[in-house]
């Protein structure tokens, strides 16, 4: 059933809402209202806190347009994000693309950021950075082989899967014969970490996560350079999960493209280095779906 909706203008103050501590929430108060009650998270690009705080304002507007309630949950590290992709009475839940074609595609799509930036052209596509120190003296990717390359987790797109394809494209040999592996790294502040206390030479790098830390925290990428960047892939997205009614996930999806349009979100998505929003196709990540690189455990 269709959700009645009011258009709610605000003034976002980016500044304050920052400085709110905690995850913001919506609670249901009534047993009326416990059907539309929903679980939602954007752990995948909280970068920052002015991008944590981004994604907040807009969830926040679209609860409210749609007539919905949210938990917004952080979901920090080292909790597991897949164990969190696969609870029921989810919505406007990052997932990346990779898990969900693996999952049957069974999660409910309801919208894509598309980048804004050059060689973008307001698609909903990323690519994985690969990072090593300024100091390093390698300027190729064929420079640094025998170098030591961090990964995050197997199951990750960004943080595995694409940055060993792309490096077996470049030498015509899987990265575990041309590098020696640190991991699991599990996050990319991770992979950061790694690199500047050099325990890795190499560290893969979510291009849209760069992004938000150049615009937002650029001294987080302070000493550290690209040497390469994987082919663009179908960005990970905001999803309901399975057993979500279709037509509410509607309601939810086109209350978040009305949010996210608003005049008062410009600067939102300005911080978010997003033109603005796309409901994904299923079929743009059936190619996610693919066998994972093998790789020995000690």
């Amino acid at each position: 059933m269709s959700m009645p909706r009011q258009t709610v203008r605000f003034q976002f103050d980016l500044s304050a809402v920052e400085r709110t501590p905690g995850p913001v929430s919506f609670h249901c108060e009534n047993t009326a209202m416990s059907n539309h009650c929903f679980t939602a998270c954007t752990r995948m690009y909280n970068a920052t806190p002015q991008t944590e705080a981004g994604w907040t304002a807009l969830l926040e507007e679209t609860a409210r347009l749609a007539g919905i309630a949210l938990d917004i949950i952080p979901y920090r590290f080292p909790a597991d994000i897949a164990a969190l992709w696969r609870r029921p009475r989810l919505a406007l839940v990052f997932i990346c693309g990779r898990a969900y074609a693996l999952e049957g595609m069974r999660h409910k799509p309801l919208a894509a950021p598309l980048r804004s930036g050059p060689g973008y052209h307001a698609s909903p596509l990323y690519h994985t950075d690969l990072l090593v120190r300024e100091d390093e003296t390698c300027r190729t990717l064929q420079e640094a082989a025998g170098l030591r390359l961090g990964w995050t987790v197997e199951h990750s797109h960004s943080g595995c899967i694409a940055p060993f394809e792309y490096i077996a494209d470049v030498f015509g040999l899987p990265a575990t014969s041309v590098f020696s592996l640190r991991g699991p790294l599990h996050t990319p502040p991770a992979c950061l970490e790694a690199l500047k206390q050099r325990e890795a030479d190499i560290v893969p790098l979510d291009g849209y996560y760069r992004s938000l830390l150049e615009k937002n925290a650029p001294e987080k990428l302070a000493g550290t350079r690209v040497i390469a960047s994987t082919r663009p892939y179908p960005i990970p997205f905001l999803a309901a999960s399975p057993d979500v009614d279709d037509a509410l996930c509607n309601d939810i999806a086109d209350a978040f493209q009305s949010a996210a349009a608003a005049t008062t979100f410009a600067d939102v998505l300005e911080t978010l280095c997003v033109s603005g929003f796309i409901r994904p196709r299923p079929a743009d990540y059936e190619c996610l779906g693919g066998d994972a690189p093998v790789i020995p455990h000690p």
